[in-house]
């Protein structure tokens, strides 16, 4: 998503990046741009010299909390060259 297109949303962004909680839950209704914004987000945050290591835990059809950890799970997956290069910093 490129910055444009989040014209309206800048001063949110701001906000969760540089707030001093740790954890949101983003709420909204359907297709009101939700994974949108967390996509941008992750994409503002995936750089070398970044303190963030962004992940995208989709739990969207997660019926049980087995659902659920097995989704993390793969999240952690897809993360962990991430974290690998941010311990290395």
């Amino acid at each position: 998503m490129r910055k444009h297109e989040h014209y309206a949303r800048q001063s949110l962004i701001q906000q969760l990046l540089t707030a001093q909680d740790n954890a949101y839950w983003l709420v909204g209704a359907r297709r009101m741009g939700k994974t949108s914004l967390l996509r941008h987000i992750e994409y503002l945050t995936a750089t070398p010299d970044s303190t963030w290591v962004p992940l995208f835990w989709d739990i969207q059809g997660c019926l049980t909390p087995e659902d659920m950890s097995a989704e993390l799970q793969i999240t952690l997956e897809d993360a962990a060259e991430r974290f690998a290069r941010r311990a290395s910093i």
